[in-house]
């Protein structure tokens, strides 16, 4: 983690389109979360998470291999 709290290589997915941006076939994909074998973190930026483990859900589901869920949430 750095000064600012993100950790290097961090994506910023809202829960609600981490579904698109993690979809093979969709415009709104990002480069970052193609690769199903890349070890993904979920939180919220809110207690309790639940987008974050809705995120978790969904990446597991879409066939992501290392999927982690980390309850609590993130301040800057």
């Amino acid at each position: 983690m750095d000064t600012t709290g993100v950790y290097p290589n961090a994506v910023a997915a809202p829960g609600r389109a981490v579904a698109w941006m993690a979809d093979l076939e969709s415009e709104y994909r990002s480069s970052e979360l193609q690769d199903r074998t890349r070890t993904i973190f979920t939180t919220c930026g809110r207690a309790p998470s639940y987008r974050g483990a809705a995120a978790a859900n969904v990446l597991t589901s879409m066939e992501f291999q290392h999927v982690r869920f980390v309850d609590g949430a993130w301040q800057l």
